[in-house]
């Protein structure tokens, strides 16, 4: 569930958002139930968000500038078919930890279809909707977030600018 590092997504030494970021909380998930579906659980999500901020170079290493919260709002997925499309919202918000001030709240869409050739059993094309859709939502707020910081000169560490939308 790892966001990869895409050429557009990459950030410099020199970035206002280089290491910069502190994971507080994450919530929202559902953990699997054996007997039931598929679910995406808070440990996992938060460690794909973990690491996926690291991969990026924006995770902090030592007491970062701004602390990240991820909420999964919702979690659509079907109960039958040959392909599964599993459709994600969450809202990320990052605050300015100097001045605890809001700079970033944002619910991002993202959804993955599991074909019925990545997997013969439901289950298994149901995780890897799951997971895929998870992935594709770290990785458009990741991307969106590296954006905001190269292209808008108030997203800095002296104030910051506040943004507030839904990405679809």
């Amino acid at each position: 569930m790892v966001a990869e590092v895409q050429s557009s997504n990459i950030i410099d030494d020199t970035s206002v958002i280089h290491q910069s970021i502190d994971l507080a909380e994450v919530g929202g998930g559902k953990e699997t139930n054996p007997l039931w579906k598929s679910e995406i659980g808070n440990e996992e999500f938060s460690e794909a968000l973990r690491q996926s901020l690291a991969l990026h170079t924006l995770l902090s290493e030592k007491g970062g500038h701004y602390t990240l919260k991820a909420s999964l709002l919702s979690v659509e997925q079907p109960f039958f078919g040959a392909s599964f499309t599993v459709k994600t919202n969450v809202q990320y918000t990052l605050v300015d930890t100097k001045n605890q001030k809001t700079i970033f709240d944002k619910i991002i869409h993202a959804e993955y279809t599991a074909q019925f050739s990545d997997s013969f059993y439901g289950a298994k094309r149901l995780q890897l909707a799951n997971e895929g859709a998870v992935k594709e939502n770290i990785s458009n707020f990741v991307t969106y977030l590296i954006e905001q910081s190269k292209n808008n000169p108030e997203f800095s560490r002296d104030g910051g600018l506040m943004i507030s939308m839904v990405l679809n």
